[in-house]
């Protein structure tokens, strides 16, 4: 695709010397195909065969035709018919519209906008109602023009490189500030993996210092455990002796039982005994009193064995209590045995999955160290690469600073201005050097006539750098006209600063269209009250005020430099002041700047606020235009060049 892009630009170049050897009908029919194949169509693999149409136009027609015999489009067949009128135009997907034409594109324009069609046109005057507008052959600069809004609204797709050659300034701008973009996102994104890159490394230091807190905690858990399982082990022998003893004192209390049953079973049968005995007395009463003595001391044993008795019961009860309570701290013991094992299970248990968490840990750590040392060896580079690059960003600033500084001394003085008029300049250039500039110079007088001032502001392609150099350029190409060559007509001044900036940049010979925007103006006092203003403005107007309001002089839709405007020329546009009137003299950088919601300030704004403070002192006037441009712009990046000079009669 790029040695095809290349070979039509070649084709372009050289096109009046082809001229020669092929007619003008069938240029222009190869012309339509070499640059279709670069169009995209919605859906375009669904097309079998392209179909071409010519509305007038015989002799382009009869070249589509023999070329549709021997050529190809995109790799595939054309066909090419002929409409006579302009409602017959449909079902094709290029249309060739015929310079006898042009008073009814409008027409056309809808039904190829709504129908998808690619329409070329011839020599159009009005680009509004092209897309591919054909230009005279002759014609120099580019060899055809392109409206980028039109082929859009077609829902077809036109490539930078053409747009390039054939599009609109606006267009070009659009696609210069969608790289400017694109930069700006890959710079916050490589600050954001930066900030990332950052976090993680905190995020490492503090699980590192959560593992050693755990460590610590694990040691301490270990120490405890150890210190546990002795106390258990102490309890345990001390629960066996306990028990050994109540062993013991249940044999105890079994031989007791014992003595008491034999004890019983005597008393039971010393009481039959008895019950024999009074039996006995009824048959012998003789022998009852013989015998009282005996049974009183046997009931005397008697009770004496009563009360051991008792006391025994007593006793045994005690024993038995005591027995009770024994068995009851026995079951404590037992329970405190269960709870020790238990926990003994669950430490050994928690120490097994301590271990197991340990060797994950270990895993872990010695990922994350590998990571961590993959991270410091990139860190380290990204170190480097940025060690590199503040080098050169300091060397580059330097070599800036040192132009700011050139620059600075090329621009006319505060005080050489108010030796021939109230000033203020508002200066802000947006990469330290400025593609904007303003100068001044003073004529001498003419045999009767007051000294002819001379102020221009101009606007450079580009910024920063670039435009710094075109800006010096354009600085000393101002005073050669005008103080050595002598020229003091303003119109003629652009005219020879339009050519020397084309000799400069050899844009006769080179694919350059760099230039600048300029607002030029004559200022002569020829006494009394009125001051005459000669204007001559390269796409810059002229504001000044007048009956308490804010007037435009319109400048020439030409810039200074560049190839499409060559061969037009500038105007001059005399206006007349009092005292006390203002003329203001800006490039578009206040205009063109954005607030953070994307809204352009504007030039009725501009416009607006100059004329609200058209009543104050200059310095005033400067300080209001300042406040109100910063508290509009706020935080947001300033987008070009600024420059504005006041000038106060």
């Amino acid at each position: 695709m790029r040695r095809v892009l290349i070979h039509i630009i070649i084709s372009l170049i050289f096109l009046p010397t082809a001229l020669g050897q092929l007619t003008e009908n069938v240029v222009k029919a190869n012309f339509i195909l070499n640059v279709a194949k670069f169009i995209e169509w919605e859906e375009e693999e669904a097309i079998e065969r392209f179909r071409i149409g010519v509305l007038g136009g015989g002799d382009v027609f009869e070249a589509l035709k023999r070329r549709s015999g021997e050529a190809l489009l995109k790799n595939k067949a054309f066909d090419v018919v002929q409409f006579k009128r302009a409602d017959e135009a449909s079902g094709i997907h290029i249309l060739y519209v015929d310079e006898r034409r042009n008073r009814v594109l409008k027409k056309i324009l809808e039904t190829a906008i709504a129908e998808h069609i690619l329409m070329f046109t011839d020599s159009c005057s009005t680009a509004d109602e092209t897309m591919v507008n054909l230009l005279a052959l002759d014609m120099p600069g580019n060899q055809f023009e392109i409206n980028k809004d039109n082929i859009d609204k077609a829902r077809l797709y036109v490539p930078p490189k053409l747009l390039y050659y054939g599009g609109s300034e606006e267009d070009l701008r659009e696609m210069y500030q969608a790289s400017e973009r694109q930069l700006s996102d890959v710079k916050a994104e490589l600050e954001q993996q930066t900030a990332a890159l950052k976090k993680q490394q905190k995020e490492l230091e503090t699980k590192k210092r959560e593992i050693l807190a755990l460590n610590v905690e694990i040691a301490l858990q270990e120490g405890n455990l150890e210190s546990m399982i002795a106390r258990a082990t102490a309890q345990q022998d001390s629960l066996d002796q306990k028990i050994a003893m109540l062993e013991e004192q249940r044999s105890m209390i079994r031989e007791q039982q014992a003595d008491i049953d034999e004890q019983n079973a005597r008393l039971q049968r010393q009481k039959q005994e008895i019950e024999a005995g009074n039996a006995f007395l009824n048959r012998q009463k003789q022998e009852i009193e013989a015998q009282e003595q005996k049974i009183k001391s046997q009931q005397q044993e008697i009770q004496a064995h009563t009360q051991t008795l008792e006391q025994q019961n007593l006793e045994i009860e005690a024993q038995t209590l005591k027995i009770e309570k024994q068995r009851t701290i026995l079951y404590l013991f037992i329970a405190l045995f269960a709870l020790t094992a238990a926990m003994i299970f669950f430490i050994l248990r928690a120490y097994r999955i301590k271990r197991e968490a340990n060797k994950k840990l270990e895993e872990k750590n010695a990922a994350i160290s590998r990571q961590k040392e993959e991270i410091q060896a990139h860190q380290k580079q990204l170190e480097a690469i940025n060690r590199k690059i503040e080098r050169q960003n300091e060397n580059i600033k330097s070599s800036i600073n040192y132009a700011l500084t050139i620059q600075q001394a090329l621009l006319p003085s505060r005080e050489e201005l108010e030796k021939y008029f109230e000033p203020f300049v508002l200066y802000r250039p947006r990469d330290i050097v400025s593609g904007d500039f303003y100068w001044m110079s003073a004529a001498g007088a003419e045999e009767g006539k007051e000294e002819k001032v001379f102020v221009a502001v101009a606007d450079c392609t580009g910024h920063g750098v670039p435009g710094g150099f075109l800006s010096m350029i354009g600085i000393k190409l101002l005073a050669s006209i005008v103080n050595e060559r002598k020229e003091h007509e303003p119109r003629k001044i652009l005219e020879m600063l339009d050519t020397a900036v084309r000799e400069a940049l050899q844009q006769e010979r080179k694919v350059s269209d760099d230039g600048m925007d300029v607002c030029l103006c004559r200022i002569e006092k020829n006494g009394g009250d009125r001051i005459k203003i000669t204007f001559s403005g390269a796409r810059r107007p002229l504001y000044y005020s007048s009956n308490q309001k804010i007037n435009i002089l319109p400048g020439d839709r030409k810039t200074v430099g560049g190839r499409v405007f060559k061969g037009q020329a500038f105007t001059n546009r005399e206006l007349w002041l009092a005292p006390g009137d203002r003329i203001y003299m800006a490039s578009d950088g206040i205009a063109d700047q954005n607030a953070p919601n994307r809204k352009k300030f504007g030039s009725q704004r501009l416009i607006k606020l100059l004329e609200e403070t058209m009543h104050l002192p200059l310095h005033e006037q400067k300080e209001v235009v300042e406040k109100t441009l910063d508290d509009f712009q706020q935080n947001e990046k300033q987008r070009d060049d600024i420059s504005l000079m006041a000038i106060k009669f």
